[in-house]
């Protein structure tokens, strides 16, 4: 009751309180942050462990284990949870509401420190990342390309998609899904390697030792510095196959001998497709506390410099880039084109290829040849060949011939299909 005491004794003050909230509503809501999630401040620290070839009980017997029995002397952790694969194991540590995120960070990072030298040998180092219950992937671009090498598309999406989107605060990527990374391989030739008493080992010592990154300088001759570079490391990648191996009573034995070597793309362990092409998949996600709706709309306004950069590079127009984005934030995207779908059972597919059944305006058969995209099931995306006044025959009969005259007729069923006679 008090506060309706002093409105009666001072009115004036609280009128002009009132039109003071009045007159700052309208930049009160410009300012107001809006977001499709709310901020779920559970302080989580993920790590990711990496060991490529090893098998997910041996990662669980001498890799998980070790980093969690080491986390003992962290404080504050609630519980962890650990997940074991072949190749890689995620440890996820769970805090006490009020811990600070970043001391839990700086400990974490400590402990995998201390126990990283009691590991087996070649393990790669922690990625140790917060984690948060609200970080969901917002949006789903796929790239894909009919002229430029799957390996170049890789490297493009590396280079300019995820550089030009990760450029916003708060927003990050996952590793592309179904890309093909360039590697040097050296193929054995095992029955050669065998005839001339070799070992595998040796072959890769012979490869680590002549291929060397020196540290160079310069060279001062009267008044002028010269740079000075050595060959150490090979600049041509069929120079490797010129590496000697061994000199055996005056006889070498090169890689060549031995090996084959190709540039080409790493064993594929992902695949993607986009309108029927090996493609690549990227999640976009948020990271800490920034709008939903402000990561859709960069995402959106980076697609067109995205494509400008690809075609400055590749002078063609071969990249595509897709998006898919949830339907609650779909509003926030600029709407592409329906797609046009046709039912599955107008298609006819033979050795020729696929082709549908249309009736023109002048009740003829026109058998036409079409390109697909997707397959929806009952439904198939058309990209050519029809349009989307035309008349199409459901499940035509063999009988029908090019240029046939025909008339449609009303079916008598529930789906109210039309139904083509011969004349």
């Amino acid at each position: 009751m008090w506060i309706v005491q002093i409105a009666l004794r001072r009115p004036y003050t609280f009128v002009v309180a009132a039109l003071l909230i009045l007159l700052s509503t309208p930049y009160v809501l410009r300012k107001m942050p809006t977001d499709i999630f709310p901020a779920i401040d559970i302080p989580v620290v993920a790590m990711l462990w990496q060991y490529n070839g090893m098998p997910a009980k041996e990662i669980a017997d001498r890799l998980t284990g070790s980093v969690e029995r080491s986390m003992s002397l962290i404080d504050g952790i609630e519980h962890s949870e650990s997940l074991s694969y072949a190749g890689a194991a995620v440890i996820k540590v769970f805090f006490h509401p009020d811990t600070d995120i970043r001391t839990a960070i700086a400990q974490v990072m400590s402990s995998s420190n201390s126990v990283y030298r009691s590991l087996p040998t070649n393990v790669a180092p922690p990625q140790v990342i917060q984690y948060s219950a609200s970080d969901l992937p917002l949006v789903q671009l796929g790239i894909s390309s009919s002229t430029v090498p799957e390996t170049e598309v890789n490297d493009l999406t590396n280079n300019i998609v995820r550089t030009e989107l990760q450029s916003k605060r708060g927003v990050a990527m996952t590793n592309p899904f179904g890309s093909k990374s360039r590697q040097i391989t050296v193929d054995t030739d095992v029955p050669a390697l065998l005839a001339r008493g070799l070992t595998p080992t040796e072959l890769s010592d012979a490869l680590a030792a002549q291929n060397l990154i020196l540290p160079t300088g310069t060279i001062k001759i009267d008044p002028t510095d010269y740079d000075v570079t050595l060959n150490g490391a090979i600049a041509e990648i069929p120079r490797l196959s010129e590496l000697p191996v061994r000199t055996d009573h005056g006889a070498t034995t090169l890689i060549r001998d031995i090996a084959s070597v190709r540039d080409g793309p790493a064993p594929t362990t992902t695949i993607a497709h986009q309108n029927g092409e090996r493609g690549i998949l990227n999640s976009v996600f948020k990271i800490g506390r920034v709008s939903t709706l402000d990561v859709v709309e960069h995402v959106r306004q980076a697609i067109t410099k995205m494509l400008e950069l690809l075609f400055a590079l590749t002078q063609t127009d071969p990249l595509r880039l897709g998006v898919w984005v949830p339907q609650a934030y779909a509003d926030d995207i600029e709407q592409k084109a329906s797609p046009l779908l046709v039912p599955a059972n107008a298609l006819v597919r033979d050795k020729d290829g696929t082709h549908t059944v249309i009736v023109d305006d002048q009740g003829r058969i026109d058998l036409r040849s079409v390109t697909i995209g997707r397959d929806f099931g009952r439904e198939v995306e058309i990209l050519e060949g029809v349009a989307a006044n035309d008349v199409l025959v459901a499940s035509p009969s063999d009988l029908l011939a090019q240029g046939e005259t025909v008339s449609a007729v009303e079916a008598e069923d529930k789906a109210n299909e039309k139904l083509v006679s011969r004349s």
